[in-house]
């Protein structure tokens, strides 16, 4: 005959199992909603003909390399 504590266990699994699955699944699911998003901007000058990146979205930027005033590419 199966003992209390076999039948005890195997409630348990059977509970607190789905639970804890629904748990960790949440967690990983938040943790990616909360990772943010790089957007990066693409420049290049037509001066220095280099490309260079920022974070911020500006219609005119300034070129590190030689100080030019360039408009961000259409892509």
């Amino acid at each position: 005959m199966i003992d209390s504590e076999r039948i005890f266990a195997f409630y348990l699994l059977i509970t607190l199992g789905p639970l804890v699955g629904v748990w960790i699944s949440s967690g990983w699911r938040d943790r990616r909603l909360r990772m943010p998003i790089l957007v990066k901007w693409l420049y290049r000058c037509p001066e220095c003909c280099r490309f260079y990146e920022s974070d911020e979205l500006l219609e005119r930027l300034r070129c590190p390399v030689c100080g030019r005033q360039n408009d961000r590419l259409k892509i």
